[in-house]
């Protein structure tokens, strides 16, 4: 883990990185037909970015490259402000602690604004995506109400463990146990050796911890 960095920059790359954010959106529909003077990445200050690995949004190759529809966005949007990003993978649950003590600048991954608008500064969103429910093959599960009295998977600190754990209003039916885990990939290995009944994708997950 990178080393933490002081502060004295830290609101000021807030800013650039709500800016970038911003300049984002604006690289889906036009980003093709911009020209931009080629700068040395060496010349370039530093910002660090914390991601969370989930393909196809953002994931690390065998060589240690990181690719994905995510990092290409923000490689482009900060190279166009003046600034050469560096990824960084952290633990979501330590991403509010990596945040406030300098260790990343930002937060670039899937993760949901609503019920968590005061909690962070927004550039607003740039995808729309959608929670989704993940079963075996000859799972009988076909609705949410199916999930009541099940064993369900979610990544920890995510809005789906917020839901199934009523933390915030939700009219899902209450499940026998709600297991919380840190990464994606722990989700989908849970599933396949049938410790759980589904798992609940919320776009970004052995055990971080068991709730029932």
């Amino acid at each position: 883990m990178r080393k933490n960095r002081k502060n004295d920059s830290h609101t000021r790359r807030k800013r650039i990185c709500i800016a970038a954010l911003l300049l984002a959106g604006s690289l889906i529909p036009g980003g093709c037909g911009i020209k931009k003077e080629k700068t040395s990445d060496s010349e370039l200050p530093e910002i660090v970015i914390g991601i969370d690995y989930f393909e196809p949004y953002s994931y690390q190759t065998s060589d240690g490259e990181y690719k994905g529809i995510d990092v290409e966005l923000a490689e482009e949007a900060f190279q166009r402000l003046g600034y050469q990003p560096e990824f960084e993978k952290v633990v979501w649950e330590d991403k509010e602690k990596l945040l406030s003590d300098g260790t990343i600048d930002c937060l670039w991954s899937c993760y949901s604004m609503n019920e968590r608008e005061n909690k962070y500064q927004w550039a607003g969103p740039y995808m729309y995506s959608r929670q989704m429910v993940v079963v075996r093959a000859e799972s009988e599960i076909r609705t949410l109400q199916d999930l009541k009295g099940k064993r369900i998977a979610v990544q920890a600190t995510t809005k789906a463990e917020d839901l199934f754990l009523h933390n915030i209003k939700s009219d899902l039916p209450h499940a026998e146990q709600v297991n919380c885990f840190s990464s994606s990939n722990e989700l989908y290995a849970a599933l396949r050796k049938n410790y759980l009944n589904e798992k609940l994708n919320s776009g970004f997950g052995p055990n971080a911890r068991v709730n029932s």
